[in-house]
């Protein structure tokens, strides 16, 4: 038997969301720049001093404000001929989460809470985020060394 392809909600027409899509290719390097640029400022958050949850919250935040720049104005919907249109989602499609030596990953805690801590000089942290624009992910992280403040 032969695979069905994926269909779009509204018709019975199938959805093009393969890489030899342009607009697909786009969206996606679009996301990948996003979430790269995050990652860069969040890595300039990594101070001794900072706790986790000041720095995933900034980088969600700076996220956002990056997103809302990109695909702003509503598109035709595909295969509507009426003059549909819809509003593209992006944003954060994977929290920033900042795990500190021994915590392996997903580390995002709340502010206050016992999981929150300060960052010191010589933690070993890893970061991880995504951003997605509708519905395509591009995902970063990396391990880094928090260094001495000056």
């Amino acid at each position: 038997s032969s695979p069905i392809p994926p269909m779009s909600s509204d018709d019975e027409t199938p959805a093009n969301d393969g890489l030899d899509n342009p607009d697909v290719v786009t969206k996606y390097k679009a996301a990948a720049d996003i979430a790269n640029a995050t990652l860069l400022h969040a890595l300039s958050l990594l101070l001794p001093s900072a706790t986790l949850s000041s720095v995933c919250r900034a980088a969600d935040a700076h996220l956002d404000a990056l997103a809302a720049k990109v695909y702003s104005k509503p598109i035709p919907v595909p295969g509507d001929n009426s003059g549909k249109k819809r509003v593209i989602e992006k944003g954060v499609a994977f929290p920033c989460t900042v795990s500190v030596n021994h915590c392996a990953a997903h580390a995002s805690p709340l502010p206050g809470s016992a999981e929150d801590r300060v960052l010191k000089a010589g933690d070993v942290a890893k970061v991880h985020l995504a951003c997605h624009i509708d519905g395509l992910i591009a995902s970063v992280g990396t391990t880094v060394v928090v260094a001495e403040e000056g």
